[in-house]
This record gives C-alpha cells, structure tokens and sequence, in this order.
C-alpha cells in the first residue's frame, strides 16, 4: 500500500489534470446532449406547426408534404407523429372542400406512417 501511496503523491498534479479534463469532457458531452434535444424538440414543433398551420391563410400542399418526410428525421416522436399524421389525414378526408391535388399529401402521410410502423 505504501508504494501506491508514495506513487499518487508524486502524480498527484498529472493526476489531477486527468480528474479535472475528464470532468470537462463529461460536463461538455451532457450539455450537448441536452442543448441538441431543445434543438430537435424546436425544430419538431415548427415542422409540425407549418404542416397544420397556414401562413397567410394558405396552406402549400407541396410544402407539407415536404414536411411530412421531414417528420422522419425525428425518431423519438415516432409514435405521436403517427398519431398526428393519422388524425390530419382522416380530418383532410373529411372535408369536401380539398381540391385532388390533396390527394398527393394524403399519399405522403400513408407513406411516413408506413416508415414510422416499420420504425417501431
């Protein structure tokens, strides 16, 4: 035990700098991680407000079905971007008013639900 004590004495500054980078490193990895989920978490609710929310009272339908791709990118919001999809579709089918070209956004919503169902 002596000799191990004796060692940590004269490596205690080389030791320190280890302790003290190790902390800095993990201190830097956790922050990352969460400033990256409040980045997702702020690029998910955009994407899902241009998909569902018309800007100047005009909904794009190529714009959302971009948007609905898009939705593939975020895989911790499978499951409720699978809900959302299937309720703004049977919401959209609903309405006598969406003119075929919908048809093409429909179409896209099936095809990310399908992604999501495979996904998971």
């Amino acid at each position: 035990m002596a000799p191990f004590i004796s060692w940590l004495g004269s490596n205690a500054t080389a030791i320190g700098a280890v302790v003290v980078f190790a902390w800095s490193a993990f201190q830097f990895f956790v922050n990352r991680g969460t400033e990256l989920r409040s980045q997702e978490f702020t690029r998910y609710h955009s994407l899902i407000k241009d998909l569902v929310t018309p800007e100047n009272n005009l909904l794009l339908v190529s714009r959302q079905m971009a948007v609905v791709f898009e939705l593939r990118h975020f895989s911790r919001y499978y499951p409720v971007s699978q809900r959302i999809l299937r309720n703004l579709k049977k919401d959209w089918e609903s309405r006598s008013d969406r003119a075929e070209h919908w048809q093409d956004l429909l179409s896209e919503i099936d095809l990310a639900i399908e992604f999501f169902e495979k996904q998971t």
